[in-house]
């Protein structure tokens, strides 16, 4: 609290009035408010004193800049007014300032972390959804809108269990109660996983792996946000291979030759039923055994710089003739 004459010369201040300018009491009583408001907010503040001595206004409220003592710059919330005597003229002004500099700086942070993420959830690939506690949709990233097709807004507050249709891998609805993209809203703990599917708005369905981490204020689950992306690709891919797989595993059975798999290192990862036959294993028997140990120990240089090292380098096929041993040694 401070009262100022008419001119903005300080007539009295409390200490918490120090305290926020940083300027003793003596100090403060031999100047005026003019000499350490910010420049940059002088004029704003003169204008109000104009306009209160007018009598245009009776109070004034404004935030502006202290210069602290110190250098450093204070905000503060300002509200002034004025006492006249009883022929209607100016006496002093009643100061109440509060010092925001703290609040300014956390609204401050605030806005830059909303721009920022506001930037973000639109360059960002994977969908991203927002779930207030009743499941309905408080934000949505255009990748989400994208993937799920729906245009940009459609989705906002609406209930995300009845848009989404969310199902499991044998294509099978969940019950809104079980459904686990928002079991971080039941539990509070972070839930994922990469086989279940979403349907679009045009009722096709697509493979999806997501997130779900709930958003926690003081403690308590207020929302949860789900990411999610389209892996029809990864599932093509898995499919692709599997049958590949699938069909090696046939036709190598069926060969007389013996045919196998190995890691880099060496060790075996499948052999086919003809090792039974040709060098008297189980194929079993040598599944993770490193393949040197039994071919012929004059063999096994040629072996490596002729066949395994060239083949590791991606010089294409390569053939060798080795002798190696079979179980009946």
């Amino acid at each position: 609290m401070a009262l100022t004459s008419p001119e903005g010369r300080w007539l009295q201040v409390n200490p918490s009035k120090c305290e926020i300018t940083g300027y003793t009491e003596e100090e403060l009583l031999a100047t005026d408010f003019q000499s350490f408001t910010h420049p940059d907010d002088l004029e704003t503040d003169l204008e109000g004193l104009r306009h209160l001595l007018s009598g245009e206004i009776q109070y004034c409220y404004l935030e502006k800049r202290y210069i602290h003592k110190s250098g450093r710059i204070v905000w503060a919330r300002v509200s002034t007014s004025l006492v006249s005597d009883a022929g209607g003229d100016p006496l002093y002004i009643v100061a109440q300032v509060q010092d925001i500099s703290e609040a300014r700086a956390d609204k401050e942070n605030l806005e830059h972390l909303i721009r920022q993420n506001r930037s973000i959830l639109p360059s960002v690939g994977e969908g991203i959804y927002g779930l207030d506690l009743d499941e309905r949709t408080s934000f949505v990233n255009p990748a989400a809108e994208r993937m799920l097709g729906y245009r940009p807004g459609e989705l906002a507050g609406r209930h995300q269990h009845d848009i989404v249709s969310h199902l499991n891998a044998e294509g099978v609805p969940y019950p809104e109660g079980e459904c686990p993209v928002h079991a971080a809203l039941r539990d509070g703990d972070v839930h994922s996983s990469c086989g279940e599917v979403f349907r679009r708005k045009d009722g096709t369905t697509f493979p999806v792996e997501y997130v779900n981490t709930p958003i926690r204020e003081g403690g308590e689950v207020v929302g949860a946000v789900v990411t999610f992306r389209d892996i029809t690709g990864r599932k093509r891919a898995e499919e692709a291979l599997r049958k590949s797989e699938a069909r090696f595993r046939l036709l190598a059975e069926k060969m007389s030759d013996l045919v196998c798999l190995h890691e880099p290192d060496g060790r075996y990862i499948y052999i086919s039923p003809s090792c039974r036959r040709l060098l008297g294993y189980a194929p079993e028997e040598l599944l993770g055994t490193d393949p040197y140990d039994l071919f012929h120990p004059e063999d096994l240089e040629r072996i490596r710089t002729e066949a395994h090292d060239k083949a590791l380098e991606g010089q294409g096929a390569v053939s060798v003739i080795y002798r190696i041993r079979k179980k009946s040694g």
